[in-house]
């Protein structure tokens, strides 16, 4: 009898202990999780500049340009700027103009996506589209998604480019679109099979001037 407790006791306190190393290793693995997610918030909260404020006060509607700041290019379909496991593509270094293509932004894909950001919440009416040579690369058909607090889609636009222009091009978005976000998403370019040129295009708010 005796000896069966013993063996009862030994029994039990191998399992506790063996327990006990599982719980230690859970724990060590939700901390090292929360302290992922601590530096994420952390680097999005870097990436959004000035904490944008959403109150309709501070939308910026005059009729100056609306300065806008390339931030990712990329051929994904989805919108990964979302993933929070990649704070990164959210903000980038601003992309240079091209020499050999200095009216464009040139994305290495055929229909890559262009993601801009202004300097603050602002209110849009009109996009002008510099003057273009006729160039293989150049967009044909593409598509302008104005967002709001990075989630919410206030207008979606689809735009067809002459391939070359020598004037500018004025297109009218028929309402005011509040927006801190706005995705360029080539739907096609003129043949090019590497590269698409998006013509430098200026946003404005209601008159262009």
């Amino acid at each position: 009898m005796i000896y069966f407790l013993l063996s009862l006791v030994f029994s039990l306190s191998n399992d506790l202990d063996v327990i006990q190393s599982e719980l230690s290793l859970k724990i060590e693995q939700i901390n090292k999780e929360l302290e992922q997610l601590s530096e994420i918030r952390t680097k999005l909260s870097l990436l959004n500049p000035a904490n944008l404020d959403s109150s309709v006060e501070n939308i910026e509607k005059s009729e100056e340009e609306k300065k806008l700041i390339l931030v990712s290019v990329n051929s994904s379909r989805t919108r990964e700027y979302h993933n929070l496991q990649k704070p990164h593509l959210i903000f980038k270094k601003d992309i240079p103009i091209p020499e050999d293509f200095p009216t464009c932004w040139v994305g290495e894909q055929t229909a890559p996506l262009f993601t801009f950001r202004p300097f603050s919440l602002t209110a849009a009416r009109f996009l002008v589209f510099e003057p273009t040579p006729e160039i293989p690369c150049a967009v044909k058909q593409l598509r302008f998604e104005f967002y709001h607090d990075n989630e919410l889609m206030m207008k979606s636009k689809v735009i067809d480019l002459l391939n070359g222009f020598s004037e500018p091009i004025t297109v009218d978005l028929e309402t005011e679109v509040v927006f801190d976000q706005v995705v360029v998403n080539v739907i096609q370019n003129w043949g090019d099979d590497f590269k698409t040129c998006l013509t430098r295009f200026h946003v404005y708010g209601p008159r262009v001037n």
